[in-house]
């Protein structure tokens, strides 16, 4: 009867041993996403985000450059496809040609164009950048002004800049 007894202890050792083998390994398991989902997130927390949208209700039409992330962009450089540099206002985008060093946490770059040059095109932007760990980032950005259209969004830089460029033709004719 002894020997039974023990046999019985050693199966139920056995069996809680090998479950908690088994729980173990679920919890190391699940500590590791835990983990890759914490560095993850202190990434993102501790980067720079450079974005970009379009801003017409100033009474001119500008592309706006904005770092949203949480830490400053280093090496930051800006690219437009050609159709966009000609519709740049060229006295405008000198300022935009070097490569910016520091770019702050919710720093920005206002840079007008004129809207008629690019109403049906897409306005593609691309950024490189590095975080201060050295991290490289490369985004790619294409926005539109026909999808604001879809909106019923009006575009009053497009009446100021025909006023505005109105205005300067009669001052040149006055200085005939």
């Amino acid at each position: 009867m002894v020997g039974e007894r023990e046999i019985m202890i050693e199966n139920i050792t056995v069996i809680v041993t090998i479950l908690m083998l088994l729980a173990t390994g679920i919890y190391v398991y699940y500590t590791k996403q835990l983990l890759e989902e914490t560095i993850k997130l202190r990434e993102v927390e501790t980067s720079p985000f450079i974005g970009a949208h379009l801003d017409i209700s100033s009474g001119l039409s500008s592309i706006i450059i904005k770092n949203i992330g949480k830490s400053p962009a280093y090496n930051l450089n800006i690219h437009f496809d050609e159709d966009v540099l000609k519709a740049i206002r060229k006295d405008m985008f000198r300022a935009y040609e070097a490569n910016i060093s520091y770019f702050g946490v919710e720093q920005h770059i206002e840079i007008p164009f004129h809207t008629e040059s690019l109403f049906d095109k897409d306005i593609k932007v691309s950024f490189t950048y590095q975080s201060k760990e050295g991290n490289e980032y490369d985004e790619n950005i294409s926005l539109g002004l026909q999808s604001l259209s879809a909106m019923n969004i009006s575009y009053p830089s497009l009446a100021y800049e025909k006023t505005l460029n109105d205005i300067s033709k009669g001052i040149k004719e006055l200085k005939k």
